[in-house]
């Protein structure tokens, strides 16, 4: 058993150049489940996501334009942000619409990006740092298949833990 391990992940789509992210996005798709019927990455996905939210959790489109403000508020305060802008719930609220119900705020651009979290014991971790620990209690792992005696999860709950 490792004392520490690093966990990381990135998205470079403009790899090695722009015009090749939309090849890229075509390659990650069923093409004769999923594409014939117009479901495509991202937005399709995404839209019929927060579909089911809505349906399963009464979600409204006001609480995903709350979190358009929200993000882009903490993103004017960043310099090295994307989106450096505030906007009103009003400008998120009449946005042009992308694949309803989500609209312009509610998607991400194209970005590149990174991210990384390592795992120890708490005696290794404070040889790395002084600052608070944060300590993982749990995991949990929903399969994501329609084999299950209950018959597949409502699109909402996959992969949430």
């Amino acid at each position: 058993m490792a004392d520490v391990v690093a966990v990381c992940g990135g998205e470079k789509l403009y790899t090695p150049q722009m015009w090749e992210a939309y090849y890229s996005e075509m390659a990650s798709i069923d093409h004769d489940w999923d594409a014939p019927h117009g479901m495509g990455l991202p937005g399709p996905f995404f839209a019929m996501t927060a579909k089911d939210h809505m349906k399963h959790y009464g979600t409204k489109k006001e609480h995903l334009a709350a979190i358009s403000v929200k993000a882009r508020r903490a993103s004017a305060t960043n310099p090295k942000a994307q989106f450096q802008k505030e906007v009103t719930m009003d400008e998120v609220m009449k946005a042009r619409p992308i694949v309803p119900p989500l609209s312009l705020f509610d998607c991400c651009p194209l970005t590149d990006g990174a991210a990384m979290t390592i795992l120890t014991t708490p005696d290794r971790a404070r040889a790395f740092t002084n600052r608070p620990l944060v300590y993982i209690r749990g995991t949990a792992r929903l399969p994501c298949t329609a084999c299950r005696p209950t018959g597949p999860p409502p699109i909402s709950a996959i992969g949430s833990t």
